[in-house]
């Protein structure tokens, strides 16, 4: 076989977040900033979210929590990709 490159590449893997009502846009901002000061920390190249965004389909539908959601998630890629796994 050819030769092959291998790169080496630091991730930072989380899972359960469980959004809820329960969870506040406060708390989401910690969780980023927390998420960013290990990427800048450990020169994080991906972010992997293992599974269990959200606790129950019920909590995306009403359009402000889902907003707030997916703005969340848009924060969190300019910082490192995301790569997400549903479970």
């Amino acid at each position: 076989y050819g030769h092959q490159s291998i790169t080496e590449h630091r991730i930072l893997a989380f899972s359960d977040l469980q959004y809820s009502r329960k969870v506040s846009p406060r708390k989401l901002d910690f969780l980023l900033q927390e998420f960013q000061h290990a990427a800048k920390t450990y020169n994080i190249d991906y972010f992997f979210f293992l599974g269990d965004l959200i606790n129950s389909l019920d909590e995306i539908k009403n359009h402000t929590k889902r907003a707030i959601l997916i703005q969340w998630l848009r924060r969190l890629t300019q910082i490192a990709p995301l790569i997400m796994i549903s479970g």
